[in-house]
């Protein structure tokens, strides 16, 4: 296709089998700055499903070098497998030229240190038709790529040219709301989405509402009032979904619910939650996707339980089977790692070394998942300090060494618990 001024093309079929960033490089490179990349021809590529398991394995990397927005043309049975096999790089794309396709994308929990595989996407109310200013569009645009800093600095340039829309724009308070949170200001968080609550209460948007006070359970929950989250969720935002008839939204909620009733130890509960009101809706629905993770977070619960063979079932007979059968490399090596996980609660050491070294490790090197071969290497580590043999303690140390180094120039939460691990080994 021709290329627009400001435009870069990247014909994606020819970065199968090679590594993407020359490729990309290559497309954005002089002359002129580049304003919008456009992905093409994605369905022509060889073995395709390796390709969009890398994107979306590289996706943080990718745009923050690419900081511009996206756009991917690409035919619509093409695109549902890409939802399917990259469910979070789709979130980055600021425009998709084909039919509309939902996607659920699944995110992992390691026993150890978390890899999570959730996007850097943000979710915020739709633009109302009050909120359309393009100023707006591009910086509620710029913020669900992850790009902060124009973010903000777009926001100041709606609050200069709109000083009244300040104190009632509720998307201009989401935004806030959501920046503040992510600099690491909780309480300035908490009082914009509270703000913007009240404005989609005075106009009626009860959806809005619900997604904003989604938001305020997620802060709470994750600074530990596990109390008023779990009513926010209960009282504010599922009788919504109920009232829309919004039975995915409502499966969220309720699947969020049960992770705060893991947190406070009501694995019963917990699992009522997902079997019962969880699992059943995805089934419904056909998405087998969801399904296999929400199964995953049943293991979860059940190893926690100290349930390790029925956990290791599921893990083998109701995940595995589908992130197989659906090519999808990366979820299946993360949930080998849990298979691992629960072989070394087992104390079947060797097999759960095996696995680590030969089924989940090399799956995150060749797509270059940073993050998840650094826990991975972390999680080898401590089973090689579980077996207990003085000739395996170099290697154990080197993975560390090599994990914390990685983790320290990510600026990575796990840097302390690698730290951690370090410092509790022990003496030789």
């Amino acid at each position: 296709m021709n290329e627009a001024p400001g435009t870069r093309v990247v014909e994606m079929d020819r970065a199968s089998g090679k590594p993407l960033r020359p490729v990309l490089d290559e497309a954005c490179g002089p002359p002129g700055e580049p304003s919008v990349l456009v992905m093409t021809r994605l369905e022509e590529a060889a073995e395709r499903h390796l390709l969009f398991a890398r994107l979306n394995v590289q996706r943080d990397e990718l745009a923050r070098a690419y900081a511009l927005p996206w756009v991917i043309m690409i035919h619509p049975a093409a695109a549902l497998e890409l939802t399917m096999r990259a469910p979070d790089l789709v979130h980055f794309a600021g425009l998709w030229l084909r039919e509309q396709v939902e996607a659920t994308g699944p995110m992992a929990r390691e026993l150890s240190i978390s890899v999570h595989g959730g996007s850097q996407a943000h979710s915020l109310p739709a633009l109302g038709a009050d909120d359309g200013s393009e100023l707006l569009k591009k910086a509620k645009r710029a913020f669900m790529l992850g790009r902060l800093d124009e973010a903000a600095d777009l926001l100041a340039q709606v609050d200069l040219r709109d000083p009244e829309g300040r104190f009632t724009d509720g998307v201009r308070f989401v935004l806030r709301g959501r920046l503040a949170w992510l600099r690491g200001e909780p309480e300035q968080a908490l009082a914009q989405l509270d703000a913007a609550r009240k404005v989609f209460e005075e106009r009626g948007d009860e959806r809005s509402r619900a997604v904003v006070m989604g938001q305020l359970a997620d802060i709470l929950q994750a600074r530990g009032e596990l109390d008023e989250a779990l009513r926010i969720r209960r009282e504010e935002e599922l009788p919504v979904y109920e009232r829309l008839g919004d039975v995915r939204e409502r499966a969220v909620a309720m699947s969020k619910v049960a992770d705060i009733l893991e947190a406070r130890g009501e694995l019963d509960e917990a699992l009522h939650s997902l079997r019962e009101e969880t699992l059943p809706v995805y089934e419904r629905l056909g998405d087998v996707r969801a399904r296999a993770f929400m199964m995953g977070k049943v293991a979860d619960i059940l190893q926690a339980r100290g349930e390790l063979d029925e956990a290791l079932h599921i893990r083998r007979e109701e995940e595995l089977p589908v992130y197989e059968r659906l090519g999808d490399v990366r979820s299946r090596a993360i949930t080998m790692g849990k298979v691992a996980g629960i072989l070394q609660a087992r104390g079947e050491l060797d097999e759960a070394l095996r696995i680590r070294r030969e089924e989940e490790l090399p799956v995150y090197e060749r797509l270059g998942d940073v993050r998840s071969l650094l826990v991975g290497r972390a999680n080898l580590a401590l089973g090689l300090v579980q077996r207990g043999r003085a000739e395996d303690r170099p290697e154990a140390l080197q993975l560390l060494a090599l994990a914390l180094a990685d983790a320290r120039r990510l600026s990575l939460p796990e840097a302390a618990q690698i730290e951690s691990i370090l410092r509790d080994l022990p003496p030789s």
